[in-house]
């Protein structure tokens, strides 16, 4: 941040003007992600500022801390409270409601009190009123455009920025993916880009240094719309430092020319973060629709569909002699039908849900879990050792759902039965192997419930018998052959 205070320095013109005001990010973003309780803080830090560094008189620093509080406050508050917008800026609505009022209104509203002020104590004459509002204006709004953004998306990440999180437990582990290579090379090329575009629009000697800045917003619309709000972003505060450093000092005495830099500045930054934030906001409603198309509504776990493609994709690779064991594992909860007629639907819900939570907890990693309907739920198990480890698996499944969960008021006992078979049979689509696995479950049920049955060729055996039997017997009624 001192940084970015020292860089803006460069920029300063006769009238102390800056680009950019970060400071400004960061009273926004102390608000939004920790309440108005820390308006004091902003306010001090405001006023102390301006007496430190003795760019105004203890009155007008007194004023503007005034209005930069009361500002950002009215922001954080009409946002959070009435907007009801997420501080993160995970979706477009969001983004927008924070430009227009964070990032727009309220630094014109605060820029022109402040310009007030100064027209009041005759440190600003009438003819530069209009002229020293809009850089106020500009200066402020680009300072929380071109660093807030930024500050936000990192609540994402950071355990105290999850609104769910149990102070009770200690907070989840930071993860960041690892980019890949091709992602690696796409960032440098990227960066290399927008350094070579600053210094051809900003760095080279021209008659009017201004004329060229459009030519930033080429890498800058190509790297927002394909990757997105943060790095859209952060390619906005990269283009803001270099263009203050190349330019800032060649528009000292120029005021007509720094107020156009300072509104490039201003539309790059909104250019940036509206655009990233829209790609952001589609690639989200993509992975949704694809979420919604694999996953069950009710558990989140794995859905059939998504569950026999890749059943069919294991079925494939399984063709290969070398290729190793699975085993498919088909379930149900025993005496499910009387926790929803006795207890209701809802309770029926609640512990379908305490089920799949448990299944998770007790599976491996890469254990493929689905729920295909009603209280069946389905498991792939890959890279099996032996027969022997799909059943002992299958037991340990047993022992661990055979317990009471808390569903509400209420505690639950249940347990499972599971069906279970194997690979060595020489599947050749899904559609045999959950038959077969169906098979084996109402085999287990037959022999008391709360236990497993492998599946084996005598059991499909005898179902095909009972089913023509009982075809026989049909056509014998209405023959009245009986």
């Amino acid at each position: 941040m001192l940084s970015l205070e020292r860089i803006a320095q460069i920029f300063e013109t006769s009238w102390r003007v800056s680009p950019w005001d970060p400071a400004s990010a960061l009273h926004i973003t102390l608000l939004l992600s920790l309440g108005n309780r820390y308006l004091p803080i902003v306010f001090l830090a405001r006023w102390l500022s301006g007496l430190i560094l003795n760019i105004e008189s203890p009155w007008l620093s007194l004023s503007a801390a005034i209005y930069v509080s009361l500002g950002h406050g009215s922001a954080s508050y009409l946002l959070k409270r009435w907007l009801k917008i997420d501080p993160r800026l995970y979706c477009w609505r969001d983004v927008a409601w924070f430009t227009l009022i964070a990032g727009l209104i309220i630094p014109l509203v605060a820029g022109t009190l402040y310009v007030m002020t100064l027209f009041a104590t005759d440190q600003v004459i009438q003819a530069e009123l209009s002229e020293r509002v809009l850089h106020e204006w500009a200066g402020e709004s680009t300072g929380i455009m071109m660093l807030a953004p930024i500050l936000l998306s990192i609540l994402r990440i950071l355990p105290w920025g999850q609104s769910h999180i149990d102070l009770s437990q200690p907070p989840p582990p930071v993860e960041i993916d690892r980019p890949s290579l091709r992602q690696g090379m796409e960032l440098i090329l990227s960066i290399s880009a927008l350094a070579f575009v600053s210094w051809l629009a900003y760095g080279i000697e021209r008659t009017n240094l201004l004329n060229y800045d459009y030519l930033s917003f080429l890498p800058l619309i190509l790297i927002a719309s394909r990757r997105g709000l943060i790095s859209g972003a952060l390619a906005v505060l990269f283009i803001n430092v270099v263009s203050v450093i190349l330019v800032g000092g060649k528009v000292q005495e120029e005021e007509d020319a720094s107020l156009a830099l300072q509104f490039g500045l201003m539309t790059t930054s909104l250019t940036g973060v509206l655009l990233g934030a829209i790609t952001t906001d589609r690639r989200q409603t993509e992975e949704q629709l694809h979420y919604q198309a694999t996953h069950d509504s009710l558990t989140r776990l794995y859905n059939r569909n998504w569950f026999l493609s890749r059943l069919s994709q294991v079925i494939g690779r399984s063709r290969d002699g070398n290729a190793p064991l699975f085993a498919v594992l088909f379930l149900d909860l025993d005496r499910f039908k009387i926790v929803n007629d006795s207890l209701g639907h809802r309770v029926g819900d609640w512990l379908l849900t305490e089920v799949a939570r448990q299944l998770q907890r007790t599976l491996r990693p890469y254990s493929q879990i689905a729920r295909i309907g009603g209280d069946e739920f389905i498991i792939l198990l890959e890279d099996l050792d032996s027969d022997k480890m799909a059943s002992s698996i299958a037991e340990q499944i047993c022992q661990e759902l055979a317990k009471f969960y808390e569903v509400g008021e209420y505690k639950v006992f249940t347990t499972i039965s599971l069906g279970l078979t194997l690979s060595s049979h020489g599947y050749a689509t899904p559609e045999e192997i959950l038959r077969d696995a169906d098979i084996a479950l109402y085999q287990a049920k037959a022999r008391g419930k709360n236990q497993y049955a492998v599946f084996d060729r005598a059991m499909y055996d005898a179902v095909i018998r009972r089913s023509q039997l009982e075809q026989d017997l049909r056509q014998a009624i209405e023959k009245l052959d009986l």
